[in-house]
């Protein structure tokens, strides 16, 4: 059955509650944390601790509606028949320059954020502050996204690598994350980034913003309760960084790309 698009502020009540459901159970994968956990040998005391902070990344109906209020047209869900099998919430904003970027995931809610879209310089962006989606609704939701507004905006996945509790027992210091978010492993004989989320964008065209040093973007304690990427956001792009100061585009897995070290 092919996949449909609709806006969440279109939703009938049940798929409200269906959107809300599929969100905490892919964005809270406790059997993914529990793997992370058992796989560094981590003490029951901290791994409650984890476990309950990771709960706090839960969303109702209220929060969904607090994060389409910034730009409602931007909160896309994939419905399978009458079914929800995705749902991607975007934010937008206007981006000059690495200043203009969310220190914090909760400032995407808020009435400052929101107001900056109506300054007169920065190019306009959409940030992808979340997607979720069964089967092949993420990627439907991105093309929909893209299609919709990639002329008129920058179109900019603030994403988490979540790979990283997998590979680290503790917050690693950030210049081994930076060189983390550009490690390279084969995998069915392809080339592709060593943490999962990351990879999901590159691998569909998306590429990593850097600074003028050849560092990526790495926003820490954006996010504190998403405890698989300890709390780090990092900032890529579908689209080419035109107007915008400062910030650059790198594909990490162009075959000649050369990373700076940190």
């Amino acid at each position: 059955m092919a996949l449909k698009l609709k806006r969440f502020k279109d939703l009938n009540d049940r798929q409200k509650r269906d959107a809300v459901r599929l969100y905490n159970k892919k964005w809270i994968n406790y059997g993914l944390l529990e793997r992370a956990q058992k796989r560094h040998n981590t003490p029951s005391d901290k791994a409650n601790e984890e476990r309950s902070i990771f709960s706090k990344l839960s969303v109702d109906i209220l929060k969904l509606e607090q994060y389409s209020s910034n730009f409602s047209d931007g909160q896309l869900i994939a419905l399978e028949g009458k079914d929800v099998a995705g749902l991607l919430t975007t934010a937008r904003s206007k981006l000059f320059d690495e200043n203009d970027v969310p220190k914090y995931y909760s400032l995407f809610t808020s009435k400052s954020f929101a107001s900056h879209f109506y300054r007169n310089n920065g190019r306009k962006v959409l940030y992808c502050i979340s997607i979720v989606g069964e089967g092949d609704a993420g990627p439907f939701l991105l093309d929909a996204v893209y299609d919709e507004f990639g002329k008129d905006y920058l179109i900019m996945p603030y994403s988490a690598p979540r790979s990283l509790r997998i590979f680290f027992a503790e917050e690693p210091p950030q210049d081994m994350i930076e060189k983390y978010v550009f490690e390279i492993i084969e995998k069915e004989g392809k080339r592709r980034l060593k943490d999962g989320v990351i990879n999901f964008h590159v691998s569909r065209g998306a590429k990593i913003v850097i600074r003028e040093d050849g560092r990526p973007l790495l926003i820490r304690n954006s996010r504190p309760e998403d405890v698989m990427s300890f709390g780090y956001n990092i900032l890529l792009t579908y689209s080419e960084l035109v107007g915008v100061k400062n910030l650059y585009a790198l594909d990490p897995l162009a075959e000649d790309v050369k990373v700076k070290e940190a």
